[in-house]
C-alpha cells in the first residue's frame, strides 16, 4: 500500500458527512462483522454537539453514528490508496 495523501482530507466534520458516501450494507451487517473495542477519547464538544443532534433526528445511538463516519472516512482513504 502507498503512502497517505491527505491533503484532499475534509476540513471539519461537517465537511465529512457532505462529502461522505452512502455505504451498501446496512448498519446491522457492519456491526455483526466487525468487532467493537471500548476506548476513551477526548472529542471536540462542537462535534459531540453535532453527532448526538444528528443521531436523535436519525434515531440512532452517537456512538453508531461517529463509528459509521469513522467507517466511511478508512473506507474513503483506503480507496483512493
Amino acid at each position: 500500500m502507498g503512502e497517505i495523501i491527505y491533503s484532499d482530507a475534509p476540513a471539519d466534520i461537517e465537511e465529512a458527512m457532505a462529502r461522505g458516501k452512502v455505504l451498501d450494507i446496512s448498519i446491522e451487517d457492519l456491526i455483526k462483522q466487525n468487532k467493537k473495542e471500548r476506548i476513551t477519547i477526548m472529542i471536540d464538544r462542537e462535534n459531540l454537539d453535532f453527532f448526538r443532534t444528528q443521531a436523535k433526528v436519525q434515531g440512532v445511538p452517537y456512538q453508531t453514528m461517529i463509528n459509521n463516519s469513522l467507517t466511511a472516512t478508512r473506507f474513503a482513504v483506503q480507496s483512493k490508496a
